[in-house]
């Protein structure tokens, strides 16, 4: 008779890990989906409010003529917010790829030339977002200030 009811409790047992490991699994499935979806639409809102925040800098680098004189207040307190909100890299280049500002000061003067930054000097915004690495690049042309040419670049990282 001991035997018989230690069958039943070993089976009930193993009916009870069934059910709670094909429950489980389910669950984890569903949640790493969910994650990875959140993950890529939060990336997504991200660069799209950074996107927003570059016009803004592009047009008021414009109007100072920044891109000639970097000593704008201004200019350079946007910059410097836009890298604590951000926790970005700004360079900025002229209209000879040159850099004329780098938030990190290692790469002013220099010239940075790749196809990203010719596309943006096309006119073109580029974006890749490198989802492994949690990390994105955004190139951002600078029009002049009637808007007919791109007179400089904005590199954000």
């Amino acid at each position: 008779m001991m035997r018989h009811l230690r069958k039943i409790k070993s089976v009930r047992v193993l009916i009870f890990v069934a059910i709670i490991i094909s429950t489980m699994i389910p669950l984890v499935v569903v949640g790493k989906i969910t994650v990875s979806g959140y993950r890529s639409q939060a990336a997504e809102r991200l660069i799209i409010d950074i996107k927003e925040q570059c016009n803004l800098l592009a047009a008021d680098i414009a109007v100072g003529a920044y891109l000639s004189d970097q000593s704008s207040d201004y200019v350079n307190a946007e910059i410097e917010q836009l890298t604590q909100i951000y926790s970005l890299r700004i360079l900025i280049l002229n209209s000879d790829f040159k850099i004329v500002k780098d938030n990190y000061l290692f790469e002013e003067g220099k010239t940075l030339v790749c196809p990203k930054v010719i596309n943006a000097f096309k006119g073109n915004v580029s974006t890749e977002y490198y989802d492994d690495k949690n990390y994105s690049e955004i190139f951002m042309p600078i029009y002049s200030v009637d808007n007919t040419e791109v007179i400089g670049v904005i590199c954000l990282t």
